[in-house]
């Protein structure tokens, strides 16, 4: 019997375990079932006998040995195949042509075809005609590099969805160098190219938001000078002649500016609102005409004469106000008319407000309602309409709703939509009700002039608008000084403590580009006069300190651009009042 070639050490290990094995049947031995073996002697023939036993008991051992590889085999070929096919990438083998020759269920349901049906069907009916050339493309690349070669493209699913995949490649060659096939990765990257793209929108907005921001503020600086020099020659003109009617005029259009730059603000940031006590009538209709302008819808407005007054920043909610507008004209483009209504509703407490921070504690609110006869808004979008970056026009941002959900909200208020497809949309907008007087009136109906007397000293960086400035604080009845930057504010606020006559207030501009701001001269300013009356002005009225100047210590606060009266009312009500 020839004996296979195996290790020494193997064999006799074998051996051994045979003999042991051969101990224990050795009594069961059964003469007659071997041949006649009359020429051997007794001894020879247990000697072969015993050598028979041990060699089948070897193979009975590597029979046990194989089966038990056997099934260690099967059930690592097993295991490979949980992975291949469950694994989070889509396997695919391709032939030189093209062709599916194996891929993964993974792969198999990224294309949404049944494993079986993919076979011998080319890969390329499930590549966008956008992403053929990169397809093509990187096959070339694989045979001629032989190197691993990566691309994005766009996939075709079976029911024709579209999906951005991630695909890898590689050639398998033969030991002779001979192409074989293509084995490909394919990785759906759909969610993360979604997020790439709201981060880019996110920073070109951001970029934008920047840029809005600094032209209005820019804006800001010179709707001041021009408001102000308006309101001084009004003041000193006569209401019979026809030059105050023309001045009327500028104002208002210098007050419709700076509704503009107060949209642009909003949209740069959002900001904390800078509330004060109005009423929405005119700032209501004001915002739905200017949106309005040029297009072929008209606006029927339902507004009762005893409407409660209520304490909003006027900008933040203009802008609310013209979005919706805009919304409501682009759903009829062949025109039509837009109802709007205001009303008083009392004993309502919006869902999103907690009962701790509840705004109107006798539960009065003025209920606005936009109502249109446009296309409507499908009911699987109602609850996604708020939500930042959703749109369904082709060239929205998704940001127009969004901004005005988190204005409502930041106006502890709340706003509602119903849309039916076909019939139209109506927004709901609740805001809380105030129970002071408005301070001022909108338009341009004559204020009271508020007059008084005291030292001034005025930080502000542009010349002409601290020009303005010397001539508004003259008629108002003030001293003044001025300075250009917080470092000089700063050394002559010192000056006039230490020579006894101290400035009664202090207007800080918040922003100087090169220079010391308001916000860091006024660290300075407390420290040598902890009790000191200083009003922060901006044309930037979207920064928090604008929003919360008291936590700044400031006390009054006055946002550019403004009018004479104004900046009286503030003066008066801190150095006078």
């Amino acid at each position: 019997m020839k004996k296979k070639n195996r290790p020494k050490e193997e064999e006799s290990s074998l051996r051994r375990r045979a003999e042991e094995l051969l101990k224990g049947k050795s009594e069961n031995l059964d003469p007659w079932f071997y041949p006649r073996l009359d020429r051997l002697s007794t001894a020879d023939i247990e000697k072969l006998i015993h050598e028979l036993h041990v060699h089948q008991i070897e193979l009975e051992i590597q029979n046990e040995e194989l089966r038990r590889a056997q099934s260690e085999l099967e059930e690592s070929r097993n295991k490979y195949a949980d992975l291949y096919d469950f694994a989070p990438v889509g396997y695919f083998t391709i032939s030189e042509k093209g062709i599916i020759q194996d891929v993964n269920l993974t792969g198999a349901a990224l294309l949404g075809v049944e494993k079986g049906n993919l076979i011998n069907k080319r890969f390329s009916q499930y590549v966008l005609a956008d992403s053929h050339d990169r397809f093509y493309s990187i096959r070339k690349n694989l045979i001629e590099s032989a190197a691993k070669q990566t691309a994005e493209v766009r996939m075709l699913r079976r029911d024709g969805a579209t999906f951005h995949a991630q695909l890898k490649g590689v050639a398998v060659f033969d030991s002779q160098g001979n192409f074989r096939h293509f084995r490909i990765a394919l990785l759906d990257i759909t969610e993360r190219k979604l997020l790439e793209e709201k981060l880019n929108r996110t920073q070109k907005l951001e970029s934008l938001g920047v840029l809005a921001g600094g032209i209005a503020h820019d804006f800001n600086n010179i709707l001041t000078v021009i408001l102000g020099n308006v309101s001084l020659a009004r003041m000193v003109t006569d209401p019979e002649v026809s030059l105050f009617k023309r001045l009327e005029e500028v104002e208002r259009a210098a007050l419709r500016a700076k509704v503009l730059t107060d949209k642009l603000l909003t949209f740069a940031s959002g900001g904390v609102p800078i509330k004060k006590t109005t009423s929405i009538a005119e700032v209501l209709k004001d915002a739905v005409e200017f949106a309005l302008t040029g297009s072929n819808v008209k606006c029927k407005f339902i507004i009762p004469h005893d409407l409660w007054p209520v304490e909003v920043d006027e900008g933040q909610i203009s802008h609310v106000f013209s979005n919706l507008a805009i919304n409501a004209c682009q759903a009829m483009p062949d025109g039509g008319i837009i109802k709007v209504r205001a009303e008083n509703v009392a004993g309502f407490k919006p869902s999103t407000s907690s009962s701790e921070g509840f705004p109107a504690e006798h539960g009065k609110f003025i209920r606005i309602t936009m109502k249109d006869r446009g296309i409507g808004i499908p009911k699987e979008n109602l609850q996604r309409i708020f939500e930042p970056y959703f749109t369904t026009k082709q060239k929205g941002s998704g940001l127009g709703l969004a901004t005005a959900y988190s204005i409502i909200k930041n106006h502890e208020g709340e706003i509602r939509v119903e849309s039916e497809l076909g019939v139209g949309t109506t927004f709901t907008i609740y805001i809380p009700a105030s129970e002071k007087e408005p301070s001022t009136k909108n338009g341009v109906e004559k204020e009271q002039l508020l007059t008084g007397r005291g030292k001034i000293l005025v930080m502000d960086d542009e010349e002409e608008v601290r020009r303005v400035l010397r001539n508004m604080l003259f008629h108002l009845g003030y001293e003044f000084e001025f300075a250009v930057d917080g470092q000089e504010a700063i050394e002559l606020y010192q000056r006039a403590l230490k020579s006894g006559e101290p400035f009664d207030a202090v207007i800080l501009d918040l922003t100087i580009p090169g220079g010391k701001s308001g916000k860091e001269a006024m660290k300075k300013l407390l420290r040598l006069h902890p009790q000191i009356r200083a009003i922060v002005s901006s044309g930037y009225s979207n920064d928090p300190v604008m929003a919360e100047f008291k936590r700044y210590g400031f006390k009054g606060v006055i946002a550019k651009p403004y009018k004479i009266e104004e900046l009286g009312r503030v003066l008066y009500e801190l150095v006078i009042g």
